[in-house]
């Protein structure tokens, strides 16, 4: 089983992403977050197996928390963003993808 943690400040981008996710029977939705303090507690205390982070979230951003991260944690981080630009700071945040939204089923 994957276990799968979601970061975004938006309510809709949120719903989307764990609809797509419960398509897959091989995930579970281990935390939903809605900042990036939420996130990081989730992420230290739940060590998911992929976090799926939107960039631009309160408190801090989801490039913040993948650089901060600890390394020795196997966490694979997968932006999820409507911001093109930030593609290159994420790869070197050591992301695993990078999604923009509006998310689609095939590129998902």
């Amino acid at each position: 089983m994957i276990r799968a943690l979601i970061a975004d400040d938006e309510e809709l981008s949120l719903r989307a992403l764990h609809q797509m996710l419960r398509r897959h029977a091989d995930v579970e939705v281990v935390a939903e977050c809605r900042d990036g303090d939420e996130a990081r507690e989730a992420l230290q205390g739940l060590e998911p197996d992929v976090a799926f982070l939107d960039i631009r979230m309160p408190l801090a951003s989801g490039l913040d928390l993948a650089l901060s991260r600890d390394r020795g944690v196997q966490t694979l981080v997968v932006f999820v963003t409507a911001f093109d630009q930030f593609a290159l700071p994420a790869f070197d945040a050591d992301a695993a993808d990078y999604l923009t939204k509006p998310l689609t089923e095939a590129r998902f």
